[in-house]
């Protein structure tokens, strides 16, 4: 696929189907993952000075957040602005408007995976109610933030 927002969407593929041999690989575990796209612009950077780290910011990682946030475990949610640039190259399902913290009601659809045989079962009903674990955000201003241009 074309484009950095069909490149992305098939990255996202290739993580989720990650996630399933793993969890095969390891039954004993209760693995999931729910992934959220959003296509737009942002800055890059980097952060630190002993230890460096590259990071992204801006309205389309915290969009994209949203979609993670609100979606379906198991499934990939892409906010509208991907399923335009995608809707050719991918299938999807719409969702329909949901509530999306900051912004109110917006469109979402999930990822229909184009190869049956790699189709994933949701293996639970859970949903954004019972968020995944996810790392705590640092608290207070930074005083180790560098950001140079890319």
């Amino acid at each position: 696929t074309n484009g950095p927002a069909g490149r992305g969407t098939e990255a996202v593929i290739g993580m989720r189907r990650a996630m399933v041999r793993i969890r095969s690989e390891f039954p004993a575990f209760e693995l999931d993952v729910r992934i959220g796209v959003h296509t737009g612009p942002c800055v890059a950077g980097v952060i630190g000075r002993q230890r460096y780290i590259y990071d992204l910011w801006g309205d389309t990682v915290n969009l994209a957040s949203r979609m993670e946030s609100s979606g379906v475990n198991s499934r990939i949610q892409v906010s509208e602005a991907t399923y335009l640039r995608t809707r050719h190259a991918f299938r999807y399902e719409h969702r329909g408007e949901i509530p999306i913290k900051g912004r109110g009601l917006m469109k979402a659809f999930l990822l229909q995976e184009n190869d049956a045989d790699d189709a994933t079962p949701n293996l639970d009903d859970r949903t954004a109610a019972e968020p995944l674990a996810s790392p705590a955000s640092p608290a207070g201003p930074r005083d180790d933030i560098d950001v140079l241009p890319t």
